[in-house]
């Protein structure tokens, strides 16, 4: 059966910041789209990729002959927007037939109080319609460590609220259309993201879709791109970029999530999850968000990452390193919790710093540290508490950003096989 012939949205524009048009190119070759992908830029890859890096398109109906027979797990929105599952807005999950699901599919419409979304839903648990069809695409880079590959699949109406991925991601459009609009990551921090500690710091509270249904970009007050997406067409999400994606009409998308390259995370977003309760309880963390090689998840990163003038990721990613090493020795050798509560910080706790301190001079006193790098490492706790209490990065001065580099540097050489991970 065709796509339904469903009217396009209305679309109103930002007096400040007019839209421009996500660009376009015919994926002739491997070398076109790799020209967009190395350096994270965004664009949309016309029908040739269909052709030759992804199969065939999918149809509701191939969806129904493989998965007729299964049960599949649903999100549930009274407004049309899935977002997080902490967020009062998404009431359940719902588990139904799938012959069940897709009969609602076909007979919703936008005005529907209720609409239900198969999102996210794993390929590789649905291997009657893998192959050539749904395979990876040549056009991720060799060696890219793939994240997930996901199915989607829901009614007109559909709404994927402002968000940004720390993934690059592949969105291959299979049935239907979609419209997208996409945000640089150099403006993600302004569009009132959730607190960096809570379960959204990735989606902006912004609501771009009115009582209307209609798309209203002046709520932005960013620049922004846009565009829709046709059955063929697919779409290269960089890493950080904030998008929000809408249904038209019934769609189906296939998605491809890889871990990016340390270059392509330059942005504010990054560096204020550097500077996250999740880094400072976890450093190693970082390296399942980002390729980080050829450099180590160590000192040696947080000098890097100083080098290329970005001082408060590094300053955050260093504290964080000190902060974990030593919440680690403390329980090696044995000092009890402390009896202070942890400071709360949105919905979660921030390592108690002086506590971790108090490991420093059970270090000196055996000798395994000297006095200078007691003193070091004091320091460090000290910024690192500092760069956890701020919400957004800072932009150091270049004095600042000169010592914090110098600090760095000490840490590298004096305490760098201590910290290394």
């Amino acid at each position: 059966m065709p796509p339904s012939s469903m009217s396009p949205l209305t679309v109103m524009a930002s007096p400040q910041f007019p839209a421009a048009q996500l660009p376009r190119a015919v994926a002739s070759s491997r070398k076109v789209v790799r020209t967009f992908i190395d350096t994270a830029s965004p664009a949309v890859f016309t029908h040739d990729i269909a052709k030759t890096g992804a199969g065939r398109l999918l149809t509701p109906n191939d969806l129904r002959r493989a998965l007729q027979d299964e049960f599949v797990t649903v999100s549930v929105s009274q407004d049309g927007a899935f977002r997080s599952q902490a967020e009062s807005k998404i009431s359940e999950r719902r588990r139904m037939p799938f012959a069940d699901f897709a009969t609602y599919v076909e007979d919703s419409n936008r005005q529907s109080n209720e609409r239900l979304y198969l999102s996210q839903f794993p390929l590789d648990t649905i291997p009657v319609i893998l192959g050539s069809d749904v395979a990876t695409p040549s056009y991720i880079p060799d060696g890219s460590s793939l994240v997930s590959n996901n199915l989607w699949f829901g009614p007109a109406g559909t709404i994927s609220p402002l968000h940004f991925d720390r993934s690059h991601n592949l969105l291959h459009q299979h049935w239907g259309h979609k419209h997208v609009v996409m945000v640089d990551p150099s403006h993600f921090h302004l569009l009132k993201p959730g607190s960096k500690n809570s379960v959204s710091p990735h989606v902006s509270s912004l609501d771009l879709v009115t009582s209307g249904f209609n798309i209203d970009l002046s709520r932005l007050n960013a620049p922004c791109l846009e565009t829709v997406l046709e059955p063929g067409d697919v779409l290269f999400v960089p890493a950080f970029w904030g998008h929000h994606v809408i249904s038209i009409d019934v769609a189906i998308s296939i998605n491809y999530w890889w871990r990016p390259p340390i270059t392509a995370c330059m942005c504010p977003s990054f560096f204020r999850m550097l500077s996250s309760r999740t880094v400072y309880l976890d450093p190693s963390v970082v390296t399942r968000w980002v390729d980080i090689e050829p450099h180590r998840l160590d000192t040696a990163l947080c000098l890097f990452l100083a080098d290329e003038g970005h001082t408060f990721g590094a300053a955050a990613l260093a504290g964080a390193i000190v902060t974990a090493f030593c919440a680690k020795a403390l329980r090696v050798l044995g000092i009890p919790d402390s009896p202070r509560p942890m400071r709360e910080v949105g919905i979660g706790t921030l390592p108690n710093f002086a506590q971790a301190a108090t490991v420093i001079p059970a270090l000196t006193a055996q000798g395994l540290i000297n006095s200078s790098q007691s003193n070091l490492l004091l320091k460090w706790l000290e910024l690192a508490e500092e760069t956890a209490a701020e919400p957004e990065p800072r932009v150091y001065t270049s004095e600042r950003s000169t010592a914090v580099r110098d600090m760095i540097w000490r840490l590298h050489v004096e305490l760098g096989r201590w910290l290394s991970m």
